[in-house]
Protein backbone atom coordinates (compact mmCIF):
# COMPACT_ATOMS: atom_id res chain seq x y z
CA UNK A 1 0.00 0.00 0.00
CA UNK A 2 1.33 3.57 -0.73
CA UNK A 3 1.98 5.81 1.71
CA UNK A 4 0.07 9.22 2.32
CA UNK A 5 3.04 11.25 0.72
CA UNK A 6 2.34 14.92 -1.03
CA UNK A 7 5.18 16.20 -2.75
CA UNK A 8 5.00 19.67 -2.33
CA UNK A 9 6.48 22.76 -4.40
CA UNK A 10 8.68 25.28 -2.78
CA UNK A 11 8.71 28.89 -3.76
CA UNK A 12 10.33 32.06 -2.29
CA UNK A 13 7.82 32.31 0.54
CA UNK A 14 8.59 29.24 1.57
CA UNK A 15 12.45 29.33 1.28
CA UNK A 16 12.11 32.22 3.62
CA UNK A 17 9.57 30.45 6.22
CA UNK A 18 12.13 28.24 6.48
CA UNK A 19 15.16 30.59 7.09
CA UNK A 20 13.26 31.89 10.04
CA UNK A 21 11.99 28.60 11.25
CA UNK A 22 15.89 27.49 11.30
CA UNK A 23 16.75 30.95 13.21
CA UNK A 24 14.16 30.60 15.68
CA UNK A 25 14.58 26.74 16.03
CA UNK A 26 18.26 26.76 15.59
CA UNK A 27 17.86 23.41 13.12
CA UNK A 28 19.37 22.76 10.04
CA UNK A 29 18.36 24.65 6.60
CA UNK A 30 16.67 21.26 5.28
CA UNK A 31 15.03 20.49 8.82
CA UNK A 32 13.85 24.01 8.96
CA UNK A 33 12.48 23.45 5.04
CA UNK A 34 10.42 20.48 6.66
CA UNK A 35 9.69 22.43 9.84
CA UNK A 36 7.89 25.26 8.17
CA UNK A 37 5.72 23.51 5.68
CA UNK A 38 4.72 20.87 8.13
CA UNK A 39 3.51 24.13 10.03
CA UNK A 40 2.49 25.51 6.61
CA UNK A 41 0.01 22.82 5.64
CA UNK A 42 -0.82 21.53 9.53
CA UNK A 43 0.90 18.31 9.05
CA UNK A 44 2.30 16.26 11.75
CA UNK A 45 6.50 16.10 10.75
CA UNK A 46 7.06 12.47 11.56
CA UNK A 47 11.00 12.14 12.27
CA UNK A 48 13.89 10.77 13.85
CA UNK A 49 15.56 13.69 13.65
CA UNK A 50 15.92 14.68 17.11
CA UNK A 51 16.91 18.26 16.17
CA UNK A 52 13.58 19.07 16.46
CA UNK A 53 13.39 18.88 20.26
CA UNK A 54 14.78 22.24 20.34
CA UNK A 55 11.23 22.88 18.53
CA UNK A 56 8.69 24.99 21.14
CA UNK A 57 6.07 22.84 22.30
CA UNK A 58 2.52 23.74 20.78
CA UNK A 59 4.45 25.28 17.20
CA UNK A 60 3.65 22.20 15.45
CA UNK A 61 2.89 18.74 15.67
CA UNK A 62 5.88 16.12 15.80
CA UNK A 63 5.84 12.71 15.65
CA UNK A 64 9.57 11.24 16.98
CA UNK A 65 10.02 7.56 15.95
CA UNK A 66 12.42 5.49 18.47
CA UNK A 67 16.09 6.07 18.43
CA UNK A 68 18.49 3.41 17.09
Amino acid sequence: AALPITILAADKEDAERAAIFKYDFKVPYADAFAGSLAVRENATLVTADYDFKSVATGTMKIEFLPAK
